[in-house]
């Protein structure tokens, strides 16, 4: 079962207008000052009132909502939430102050407002408890109960609450699996009023008819009219074009893809792109280039594992379909298409040469550089700036300085302030021109200058270490304070490192996390990690796995965060939490995030059987496979033993070996001493100590702490003399 269907997260706060459930009498109007100037209209009635569905618009979907609005307005629904006996008391109020608590990761304080709610008559509050037991929020998955919630929510009159008993049937959670059931439910609950819950319910019916998975016969007509349905709902349902887009393509059924990427519904292909996660670029559709582009972003839109929706439809990725809409917008000349087709060479991307079988073990520089050729003198400054550092480093050209830093100007010289920080990264004491710190100063301040304000981040770093230039403390707190000031995260986790080491200022625990909480909400999920990491480790503060978890989780969650799972994923495995979601789970999440380490040790379990799982090593195969396919050079590895000893797939010593050499040339130090083996024992390849040697030396210097690597090297060594 996927996140999107089982975790009560920030989408539950598209709620329920109250309109919908219970009392819906007028009463009095109070005007509540918004903190802008502007007021909003509460109704409230004497006893148990009804709250105002424009002020419950404004409190949650205003796009322009301060913190502080967010905290006066828990304020007023704390305070009709306190007192059942109270004239002012509204029961729908908790689930509020619940929601705002899950905002804040307070998973006690919301089940304590829901409950609340519930015993003094908020059929939203009863929604929100079946919820609550569906989603496995209380530590373990109770549907029984979500279902007696659920049910008692529709008899007080919240007729959205049909849905949870629809999704309850539809995937067969305590209960027998019923579609037609499931979609008796759905159509009762699309005769309520909120917009939320319908576009929910549109969502689940669209997944029943675009797949096989439920038993009924697919049908992608009723599922593009759903989806349709959802687009016309409102603004902040236009994600689901990405879905819409997806399904007319399908059901054009043509494998033609310039036939299927023409989109003539403007507005779909608009959605389409706009709506990508995954930081795409936005299609501007005045450009006289923009089907190439959208065919472009399509492309990499489709290598993307992550779940799009709450209803599992599950966006598994499609390197096939990538790789020919990559080859069709480079054949349409489409600068930044040939820039990352030359990535892809360029770092032997797993998922893409398996996709197209291309058995390639170790990248093709020579290709890559012909891609980020064109992509240049095309116009590409991400192609500029990979010509440049193939001529830095000698791939798949001849090591030419002049030339690199010749590119990086050209790419400066277009708009590319990042260019300027790699420019002054090579005169740094670590780059191959340096140390000319001087120069490197002037990039920075040249990037800084171009609106990239990371260069404050670098200036900061330099006088506060003292590595490459004098200490100077209070210049580097400037730089920093001035990057943060422009939005600069890193500037922000740098302070905060420095008040909490004491480093230039005096030691401040509340100023550290100040600023590594203005990383996270500025999006940077590593300052949130900094918090937990902390707690966790009993760093400044004392240990307390309790709030690690809440900090890991708000990185999780809040910003979809790959790592910050894999964290909470190793605190439920190491034990250091109990309650909420086996730790296999959360790997999962992980992996769908695009973060490979996690469905990587979600495979360690199945393949070791830990962790209170059987051994599975048809799943261990599968998600080693998915990691491989990201690129992740421990899963390649892994998979290369699976041949070897036969697990799942047959003995298969050359497909073995092709693994290992893929994996060791990602640079994975156990893969090297596997690639080595095999030559000096002729395992799926002809017997060569040459080769071996130079493998077994290769993890040597890469730090191999096998206990008889040394005796390998001598026995290859001998052989090579033996030749």
């Amino acid at each position: 079962m996927k996140r999107r269907i089982l975790a009560i997260t920030l989408a539950l706060s598209m709620c329920l207008s109250v309109s919908a459930c219970g009392d819906t009498s007028d009463g009095s109007n109070k005007n509540v000052s918004q903190g802008t100037g502007d007021s909003v209209t509460v109704t409230t009635d004497s006893g148990n009132g009804t709250l105002d569905e424009k002020w419950i618009h404004n409190f949650y979907v205003e796009p322009n909502m301060n913190y502080a609005n967010h905290e006066y307005f828990y304020s007023y629904f704390k305070e009709h939430s306190e007192n059942p006996d109270s004239a002012d008391y509204i029961s729908d109020a908790n689930y509020y102050v619940g929601l705002y608590c899950l905002d804040d990761f307070d998973f006690q304080g919301a089940y304590d407002a829901f409950e609340k709610g519930d015993s003094t008559g908020s059929a939203l509050c009863s929604f929100a408890m079946g919820r609550w037991y569906m989603e496995g929020k209380s530590g373990e998955w109770d549907f029984a109960k979500a279902e007696e919630y659920f049910n008692k929510s529709v008899d007080a009159g919240c007729v959205e609450a049909n849905y949870g008993l629809g999704m309850l049937s539809l995937y067969g959670l305590g209960t027998e699996t019923d579609t037609a059931k499931a979609l008796e439910y759905f159509d009762k609950a699309l005769d309520g009023s909120e917009k939320g819950i319908i576009v929910d319910t549109y969502a689940a019916m669209a997944s029943v008819y675009s797949s096989d998975a439920f038993g009924v016969d697919r049908d992608l007509s009723k599922a593009i009219d759903y989806y349709e349905k959802i687009c016309e709902i409102a603004e902040w349902t236009k994600k689901y074009g990405i879905e819409l887009t997806e399904l007319r393509r399908r059901a054009g059924g043509s494998d033609n893809i310039e036939e299927v990427y023409a989109f003539d519904d403007i507005e779909a292909a608009h959605a389409f792109v706009e709506n990508v996660e995954g930081g795409l670029n936005y299609v501007n559709f005045d450009e006289p280039n923009y089907a190439p582009k959208l065919i472009y972003e399509s492309a990499r839109y489709s290598e993307m594992p992550f779940q799009f929706q709450k209803h599992g439809n599950h966006h598994e990725a499609e390197y096939e379909t990538g790789w020919n809409l990559l080859k069709y917008a480079c054949d349409l000349g489409y600068a930044d298409a040939y820039y990352y087709m030359g990535t892809i060479y360029y770092n032997n991307h797993f998922g893409y040469m398996k996709a197209v079988g291309i058995e390639s073990y170790e990248p093709d520089y020579e290709t890559a550089f012909s891609y980020y050729e064109k992509a240049a003198n095309a116009g590409s400054t991400e192609g500029m700036k990979e010509l440049a550092r193939s001529y830095l480093n000698g791939k798949g050209v001849e090591k030419n300085t002049d030339k690199a830093i010749e590119w990086y100007e050209k790419a400066a010289s277009r708009g590319d302030s990042q260019a300027y920080i790699f420019l002054g990264n090579l005169y740094r004491s670590t780059g191959v021109l340096g140390p000319d710190i001087p120069k490197a100063i002037d990039y920075y301040e040249k990037a800084i200058a171009a609106g990239n304000y990371a260069g404050y981040n670098f200036l900061g770093y330099i006088y506060a270490s003292g590595t490459e230039a004098e200490v100077d403390y209070p210049k580097a707190i400037d730089y920093l304070e001035k990057g943060a000031y422009f939005g600069n995260t890193s500037c922000m986790t740098m302070l905060g490192d420095m008040y909490a080491d004491g480093i230039g200022v005096d030691k401040d625990v509340d100023k550290a996390f100040e600023w590594f909480e203005k990383a996270g909400r500025a999006g940077d999920a590593e300052g949130y990690q900094k918090i937990g990491n902390c707690y966790y480790n009993g760093k400044i503060v004392d240990q307390d796995y309790e709030q690690a978890s809440k900090w890991f989780l708000r990185g999780a969650y809040e910003l979809q965060d790959g790592k910050s799972f894999v964290n909470i994923g190793l605190m439920h495995q190491n034990g250091y939490l109990n309650g909420g979601f086996h730790c296999s789970q959360y790997y999962e999440w992980a992996g769908d995030d695009g973060y490979a380490q996690g469905y990587y040790r979600l495979a360690k379990i199945y393949y070791n059987g830990s962790d209170g799982m059987a051994q599975q090593l048809d799943k261990a195969f599968e998600f080693y496979t998915k990691a491989a396919e990201m690129n992740y050079a421990d899963a390649i590895n892994m998979l290369g033993v699976m041949y070897v000893k036969g697990q799942y797939v047959p003995v298969e010593p050359e497909t073995a070996l092709g693994y290992f050499l893929r994996a060791a040339n990602l640079g994975n130090i156990t893969a090297m001493e596997n690639v080595g083996q095999c030559y000096l024992d002729g395992y799926g390849t002809d017997a060569d100590c040459n080769a071996a040697l130079e493998w077994l030396e290769k993890a040597k210097e890469a730090g191999s702490s096998t206990e008889n690597l040394d005796q390998l090297i001598e026995t290859a060594r001998a052989g090579t003399q033996g030749n």
